[in-house]
């Protein structure tokens, strides 16, 4: 409160050394009993008076009165006394715009020698003080409920340091110094106009909020959502903010939201998927953002979107993501579906042929094609299936089939019947599997290990 108190004892200085007639003499004198709506009653008058010369060190007056009564109220908010938000902000108004009309009479050729010498440097030293009166402005609004007008003055405050009174190096030093004031300003602007939907306000003053890495997150999402409703997502403008987005704030969703714009670009005219150019988008992502496990993730998905399917390639792409983040919970289950996947592609093209039929011989080579060709997909696909039962146990539906499927034709009953256990009402179908195998006597050893399974 020092610095306030400083700029309305300088201020009045100010007053007192512009005085120029009878009218401004009495303004003074009410000014020096600080009435301050009487010496502008005084003022009001003299303006409408057309024998009124003086015009610049008129105006200066009544911006200075303004001024004062924006400060009286300043000080009861500050002391946590009852005040006037409406008056305050009418004062600091009026304030402006007074000593902006008397910079333009200073700088008007015909009135300019008619100007006491120090009007400017008071119109330029009360304007400095005011600046920061809009940002008090929009607090005081908001914190009434009144948030169309909090924001139309926290954006008056973002826009004070660009009026004409003010040169180019003090407007520059002015955002510099108070970088984080105009930051906050901004992002209480950019959000009351996000609460009103009015896309254009949030889009103003953005980029100011996010000089403060505070804000990013907030601002993007604000930011993003007034792109897409205005420019729409298919815009360079939308994917440009996502990109910066996520190298903000590193938040997955915002590369998530980068890939499906790929995939989106990728599409062929009947609504399928490009692969070689889906694939080619995949490498491009992968080179822009090294090290990152959703690209990796993304191309191995692609390499099995269509046939043929690249397993060996799709495998080495989701090593690579788990390579970054072993927990990755769509990496291991894609891994895991990758060898079940491929070992029913190999059964169902007659690679993998699996003797059928009675007799010790079918038996014996039964096994043996199992033991050498089936089985070893199996054991590649369990473990990743069961890291996937550890990450997520409450999401059966991203491994409990594959992991059932596998400890079933692996014989691991025991295994097989801890998921009917724990996920019977999820998957009660495959108990009825259990039970009807056993009944029919294709895996006689299940009715003889749960018995009660089949009474």
């Amino acid at each position: 409160m020092k610095k306030l108190l400083t700029a309305i004892v300088l201020m009045a200085a100010g007053l007192s050394a512009t005085a120029q007639n009878s009218a401004i003499d009495k303004a003074n004198r009410a000014l020096e009993k600080s009435d301050w709506k009487g010496a502008l009653a005084i003022l009001k008058a003299a303006e409408e008076n057309p024998k009124t010369t003086k015009l610049a060190d008129l105006y200066s007056k009544i911006g200075a009165c303004n001024y004062a009564i924006a400060y009286t109220e300043l000080m009861k908010a500050a002391q946590n006394q009852p005040f006037d938000t409406l008056t305050y902000c009418t004062a600091i108004d009026q304030a402006s715009e007074y000593f902006g009309k008397s910079e333009n009479e200073v700088a008007n050729p015909t009135t300019k020698a008619k100007a006491d010498p120090e009007t400017p440097k008071s119109n330029h030293e009360n304007m400095m003080n005011l600046i920061m009166y809009y940002f008090y402005a929009g607090d005081f609004l908001n914190r009434s409920g009144r948030t169309d007008m909090a924001a139309q003055y926290f954006e008056r405050f973002i826009d004070m340091p660009r009026n004409p009174i003010f040169s180019d190096f003090e407007r520059d030093s002015v955002y510099q110094a108070k970088e984080a004031v105009f930051a906050q300003a901004a992002y209480n602007a950019t959000y009351l106009r996000y609460t009103e939907k009015d896309w254009a306000g949030v889009l103003k003053h953005a980029d100011m909020a996010l000089k403060n890495p505070q804000f990013a997150h907030d601002i993007y999402v604000m930011k993003i959502s007034a792109i897409d409703q205005t420019l729409g997502d298919e815009s360079a403008e939308y994917e440009a903010t996502i990109k910066a987005a996520f190298a903000a704030t590193g938040d997955e969703k915002y590369l998530n939201e980068l890939i499906r714009l790929a995939m989106h670009k990728t599409k062929n005219a009947d609504g399928t998927q490009n692969k070689e150019q889906a694939v080619a988008m995949a490498d491009k992502l992968i080179a822009e953002y090294p090290g990152n496990k959703m690209t990796y993730f993304m191309k191995g998905t692609m390499l099995l979107d269509q046939p043929p399917y690249d397993y060996e390639g799709a495998r080495a792409c989701f090593t690579k993501a788990l390579e970054i983040d072993p927990n990755y919970l769509e990496a291991n289950a894609s891994l895991g579906n990758s060898y079940f996947n491929e070992l029913q592609d190999r059964i169902n093209s007659g690679e993998i042929v699996i003797p059928s039929g009675q007799g010790d011989d079918v038996v014996k080579a039964k096994n043996k094609v199992m033991r050498e060709q089936v089985y070893p997909f199996y054991n590649k696909c369990i473990p990743y299936y069961e890291k996937c039962r550890e990450l997520a146990p409450d999401e059966p539906a991203k491994w409990i089939e594959g992991l059932f499927r596998s400890y079933f034709e692996m014989r691991m009953f025991e295994k097989a019947k801890d998921l009917i256990v724990a996920y019977g009402t999820y998957a009660p179908q495959f108990k009825f599997e259990m039970n009807v195998l056993g009944q029919d006597n294709l895996y006689p050893e299940l009715k003889q290990m749960f018995p009660e399974a089949y009474q």
